[in-house]
């Protein structure tokens, strides 16, 4: 589905990923952010930083009292009061640009969601934007383990929406915005276990290797953009998610990957998804719930180790949005049939599905399934000497 301009840099802010876009001045990146919050009815607050003292941002020291004993508070500053009313869309704009004290206390509060001793309010979504470096003097680049924690986005000026509003008088169309479901997180078991599976089998795309010291070796020219790292992985997961959500087209997809792993390891992660040729996990689930006999061993694909990881995410997902008992229980019957083939790497996947909110009202873990997990877990145990 086509989302619009900046698609990317709008999802991965709602799913709770720091968002940062680098793009000229006067290309509308404010006047989109102001669109957005519109669209989702939500405050938008702008942090500049350039014009700001670091407890601006993240409060100043005060003395107070208790029980007659005398500390030092920090007072929030107001965007935090404000934020706790209302959901939140926070905007910092020109983030390196800005003296290294103010950024420090910018990155703090996008980083690690904290203002002085408080915490963000869980709905405030968070963006930034600054110009490119080669235009922004006495700029401070981001060091490479805080660019890992953002996704990194090169603005997409809209520029035939601009020239027909120009020949309309300056009558500008509002910019179209994708907003997230509440329950984009549904996507997660899928995206993870796509993730997970990739990472299986091409570990060198996990984290880059590190020198004597710990230090990643990352070439200078892109320390301070995107790197591959656990944590990246995961906010590119959280990303997948959420723009499987909306239907976003397999080109934003690509961007929400890459603005967190960077390109090198984006390109293989899609390489790889192109390449797994994974049957479709709702038709399967579908066609043994429909089944009106016991054997389902012809409606269940045969399936490669990378495959089976990937598939059974998947279903744990679909079941997950639908939840009805009779498609959780043919999910069941899957797992089965897949262990019943010695694919017992199966059985390691099942867990979401015996978990809230997946596990409905009525359902009830079959004998056959409480004695596969037992077989072949508690074996696997005793093959290592747990419980001797």
């Amino acid at each position: 589905m086509d989302l619009g301009y900046n698609a990317a840099y709008f999802i991965a802010g709602q799913a709770k990923v720091p968002a940062l876009c680098y793009g000229m001045p006067g290309i509308a990146k404010t006047a989109v952010m102001s669109a957005l919050s519109r669209k989702q009815g939500r405050s938008l607050y702008t942090l500049t930083g350039v014009c700001r003292e670091p407890g601006d941002i993240g409060g100043y020291p005060s003395i107070d009292e208790e029980d007659g004993t005398m500390f030092m508070r920090i007072v929030p500053p107001k965007y935090l009061i404000d934020a706790r009313k209302t959901p939140t869309n926070l905007f910092i704009d020109e983030i390196m640009a800005c003296a290294p004290a103010v950024q420090a206390a910018l990155l703090r509060v996008a980083n690690e969601r904290e203002v002085g001793d408080e915490k963000l309010p869980d709905d405030l979504d968070i963006y930034a934007a600054c110009n490119p470096p080669s235009i922004t003097p006495n700029g401070f680049p981001f060091e490479a383990p805080t660019a890992n924690r953002w996704y990194h986005h090169q603005w997409e000026f809209p520029r035939k929406d601009w020239m027909r509003g120009m020949a309309s008088g300056g009558n500008f169309l509002e910019p179209d915005v994708p907003v997230l479901p509440d329950n984009w997180k549904d996507g997660m078991v899928e995206a993870g276990s796509l993730v997970a599976a990739f990472i299986k089998s091409a570990g060198q795309f996990l984290m880059p290797e590190s020198d004597e010291e710990g230090e990643p070796k990352i070439p200078a020219s892109q320390r301070s953009k995107a790197w591959p790292s656990p944590r990246s992985w995961f906010n590119a997961a959280r990303c997948l998610a959420a723009g499987g959500s909306v239907d976003a087209d397999p080109g934003v997809l690509r961007k929400l990957v890459e603005g967190n792993v960077g390109r090198g390891a984006s390109e293989a992660f899609f390489t790889y998804w192109d390449n797994l040729d994974i049957p479709d996990a709702e038709v399967v689930l579908q066609n043994v719930v429909n089944h009106d006999d016991d054997d389902i061993s012809r409606l269940v694909p045969d399936l490669k180790p990378d495959q089976l990881i990937v598939f059974l995410g998947t279903l744990n997902g679909n079941v997950g949005r639908d939840n009805s008992l009779d498609r959780w229980t043919a999910a069941q019957d899957i797992y089965l049939e897949l262990n019943n083939r010695s694919c017992e790497t199966a059985l390691s996947q099942c867990g979401p599905l015996y978990r809230a909110p997946i596990l409905p009202d009525g359902a009830v873990i079959s004998d056959e399934m409480a004695d596969a997990v037992e077989n072949t877990f508690g074996r696997a145990l005793g093959e290592v000497g747990y419980g001797e």
